[in-house]
């Protein structure tokens, strides 16, 4: 070998040697936080970003659907607001007629409603999208030529609660984490068997439902499976049944709870005038019959038909104010007095449903306060409808008695899992 060559290999043999030391020599200075190759540098750039984007999704998730931006903030409608004006507020335009046209297609202008939440959506503090909840969807309109339509997370819940009533029901459950529309529901399903203006204490009550909450909305009851209410030592039950004779509430014997006409026009409010043949009126202070029985009740509260029927008359007098007048078959009719406004659609000859809103509490005519005073017709002549035991609906057959007892026994045994004393 020449010497050209010998040294030519020692050379090439100690350049290696020098890069592998050095290699070795940054390895093992990765181990110190504060240096970093090229690789672990970007992937490191890699995660930050990767981390910031979740951040940023995150804080973007409207009732569980992701929407585009870096921010997000919620308002509410206001009286006078119109789809144009709020995207005016917040974009300086509105959409072209096309987009408006979808947008609406997914949210019909005419269901805007004051107080409903709704929310803008921004990028680098730009506002790019315009978001409201309809149903279980959530109704997206970006940069305003874009619209989308996504389903909001549900989740349902099942909760059993029972407790003892000392003054109302209704105190119960506003004294509770849960909602007041469950002394509500309770009426409704007992308000044959039960006066519930009349509870006694120490009256005790369990109560079988399931919950619903869509995206960020407040929870609300999907339906109650069961309650029971037992009321100066007498025991009611009712179950929840789809029978042959119909769906609705029965007793633990199979007897429906069900008649053809509800107790109340209201769904919760309370007497503040029963019938009376001598009363003396607030107004024209004189004893003076009342054939009707009063419920108070906030300005704008619903009044229900108590039972399917004909409008006879949707009018106003003096002294009923703004009232509404219904025949429900040869022998009754019903009548609502004092009602601040009808609603849409109630006039003379339309028929309507038991339970279906036909006006709203007032004071028109001879009121001093907020109430309907409800009367009712017997074959002619004004009766107190309180005295009146209307006949319960068809009880289930022989045929479904084995499937409700079944139902029932099951129904009571989730009920013992889960129940929760208030």
């Amino acid at each position: 070998m020449s010497k050209s060559i010998k040294y030519a290999l020692i050379a090439l043999l100690f350049f290696v040697c020098l890069i592998v030391g050095y290699n070795v020599f940054l390895k093992g200075s990765s181990s110190n936080p504060g240096i970093h190759n090229g690789l672990e540098l970007d992937s490191l750039q890699t995660d930050s970003l990767a981390l910031a984007k979740a951040k940023k999704a995150l804080k973007l998730n409207v009732g569980g659907v992701f929407v585009d931006g870096d921010s997000l903030s919620i308002h509410s409608v206001k009286f006078g607001d119109t789809f144009n004006s709020i995207l005016r507020e917040h974009f300086n335009d509105v959409p072209n007629f096309i987009t408006q046209k979808t947008f609406e297609f997914y949210y019909p202008i005419s269901k805007l409603r004051a107080r409903a939440a709704y929310y803008i959506s921004y990028t680098n503090s730009v506002p790019v999208g315009f978001h409201m909840a309809r149903g279980e969807k959530l109704i997206s309109l970006y940069n305003l030529l874009t619209v989308s339509s996504s389903r909001m997370a549900v989740v349902e819940s099942t909760y059993c609660i029972s407790g003892v009533i000392n003054g109302s029901l209704w105190n119960v459950f506003a004294d509770s984490d849960y909602p007041t529309e469950l002394a509500v529901r309770m009426g409704n399903i007992f308000e044959h068997q039960i006066d519930f203006y009349h509870l006694a204490a120490g009256d005790e009550f369990t109560i079988y439902f399931k919950q619903r909450r869509v995206g960020n909305n407040s929870p609300y009851i999907e339906d109650v499976k069961y309650a029971e209410i037992k009321h100066k030592g007498q025991l009611y039950t009712a179950l929840y049944f789809d029978s042959d004779a119909g769906e609705g509430y029965f007793s633990a014997e199979g007897k429906s709870l069900k008649t053809g006409f509800l107790r109340s026009p209201l769904e919760y409010g309370r007497i503040s005038s029963r019938y009376n043949p001598r009363r003396f009126h607030p107004v024209l202070k004189t004893l003076r019959a009342h054939k009707g029985t009063d419920y108070a009740a906030p300005r704008g509260t619903p009044i229900r038909a108590v039972s399917d029927g004909t409008v006879s008359k949707a009018s106003y007098t003096s002294g009923n104010g703004n009232y509404v007048k219904i025949r429900h078959n040869k022998n009754v009719e019903t009548q609502y007095l004092h009602m601040s406004k009808f609603a849409t659609g109630i006039r003379s000859g339309v028929r309507v449903k038991m339970g279906q809103t036909i006006g709203y509490v007032g004071s028109t005519g001879l009121a001093t306060g907020p109430h309907v005073c409800f009367r009712y017709w017997l074959n002619g002549k004004q009766v107190d409808h309180l005295a009146i035991k209307q006949p319960p609906s068809k009880p289930i057959s022989d045929n479904e008695r084995a499937e409700f007892m079944e139902l029932l026994t099951e129904t009571q045994v989730e009920m013992k899992l889960i129940n929760k004393k208030l």
